[in-house]
C-alpha cells in the first residue's frame, strides 16, 4: 500500500546574493516557494503522480526502491496558510488519490552583531540534498520569518555576504518544530558548529565543535591545516531559555573529519531545567563563545 506525506515550504521568491566561504564553496542564496512529496511503499516500476490542487502539476518517475521524494515548485506554494494538498499517483491501470493535510511553523527573530547592531542576513535552513533550498533575508534592521514543515529536522544557517572574510555563521539547530518559535541570533566571527543538545536523568548534555574565523585564515594563509581554538570554561556561556546555567563538566574530544583530520570538538554537562521539556513550548538553549584572540559566536538548539 502506498503511503504519500507532504511537506510545504511557503517561503517568498528570492533571488539573492552568492556567498563564498573561505575554502572556495560557493552558495547561491535562491529561494523559490516549494512542496514535497514522500511516496513510500513503491513497487518497480514506472509511476505519474498529478497535484490536483492548489495547482496542477505532474512528475513522472521510474522507482528503482520502495521510496521517493519528489519536489514541486510553483507560485501557489508561497502560502503558509495552506492546509491541504490533492495529489494523484498513478501506475499502469492503478489510480490512488489522496487529500494531504499540512501544517507549517515560523522561525522568527531579529540577527544582531555581537555590538548589539542590526545585522541583515540571509537565513537558510541548510538542506544537503539537491532539493530545493529555504531561505529568506532579513529586513535592514536584521528581522527575519522562514516558514517550515512541521517536525523536519531544521538546520538553519545565518550570514551575509561577508560570510568567511569577516564573520562566520551563527547555526540554530532542531530536531524538528511543533510550534512558531522566535529567537534573537547574533552573528560573530566564531562559529559553533555540529551543535547537537541530549537530555538524560541527571544534566543535559551540549556537544560542538568551535571553528575560530582568525584561525582559519591563518591557517589558510600559510598553507597549514585549520586549529580548532583551545577554549575554558569561562570562555563559554550557555543559556537556557534565557537564564544562564552553570557548566558542571567541560570535556576535550578528539574527532576525525574528512582527509583523516583531527577536530577539537567539546562536550558540556549542564543541570536540568527546572520545569523540564514541555510537549508545545520548547527550551531554547544558546550556547556562546567569547574569546580575547580567537573570536566570539553562539549556536542555538530548540529542544521539546
Amino acid at each position: 500500500m502506498i503511503e504519500v506525506e507532504a511537506c510545504l515550504y511557503p517561503n517568498p521568491p528570492l533571488e539573492g546574493a552568492t556567498l563564498t566561504d573561505i575554502w572556495g564553496n560557493a552558495y547561491p542564496m535562491r529561494n523559490e516557494p516549494f512542496l514535497e512529496l514522500a511516496l513510500r511503499g513503491l513497487s518497480p516500476g514506472d509511476y505519474t503522480v498529478e497535484l490536483l490542487l492548489p495547482a496542477r502539476l505532474k512528475r513522472s518517475f521510474e522507482a528503482s526502491s520502495s521510496c521517493e521524494v519528489l519536489f514541486f515548485t510553483h507560485p501557489a506554494f508561497a502560502d503558509p496558510g495552506l492546509a491541504e494538498v490533492t495529489a494523484r499517483v498513478r501506475r499502469v491501470r492503478s489510480v490512488e488519490e489522496f487529500s494531504l493535510p499540512l501544517s507549517t511553523h515560523k522561525l522568527t527573530g531579529r540577527v544582531r552583531d555581537f555590538q548589539g547592531r542590526p545585522f541583515p542576513a540571509y537565513v537558510w535552513a541548510v538542506n544537503d540534498s539537491d532539493s530545493p533550498q529555504a531561505i529568506v533575508r532579513t529586513d535592514e534592521e536584521g528581522r527575519f520569518v522562514l516558514w517550515y514543515p512541521e517536525g523536519k529536522p531544521l538546520r538553519v544557517f545565518i550570514d551575509d555576504e561577508s560570510y568567511s572574510k569577516t564573520t562566520y555563521e551563527c547555526w540554530i539547530i532542531s530536531p524538528g518544530l511543533k510550534a512558531d518559535v522566535r529567537i534573537e541570533p547574533r552573528v560573530g566571527n566564531l562559529e559553533v558548529w555540529g551543535l547537537h543538545v541530549w537530555r538524560t536523568e541527571l544534566h543535559w548534555h551540549v556537544y560542538f565543535w568551535p571553528c575560530s574565523l582568525p584561525l582559519d585564515l591563518r591557517a589558510k594563509r600559510s598553507g597549514r591545516e585549520f586549529t580548532a581554538p583551545r577554549l575554558k570554561k569561562e570562555e563559554i556561556t550557555v543559556r537556557i531559555d534565557g537564564e544562564e546555567v552553570p557548566i558542571l563538566g567541560l570535556h576535550q574530544l578528539k574527532v576525525r573529519i574528512s582527509g583523516g583530520r583531527v577536530h577539537t570538538a567539546y562536550l558540556l554537562d549542564l543541570p536540568l531545567h527546572r520545569e523540564g521539556p514541555h510537549l508545545c513550548r520548547p527550551t531554547l538553549i544558546q550556547v556562546e563563545v567569547h574569546t580575547a584572540t580567537r573570536g566570539c559566536g553562539e549556536g542555538w538548539y530548540i529542544a521539546w
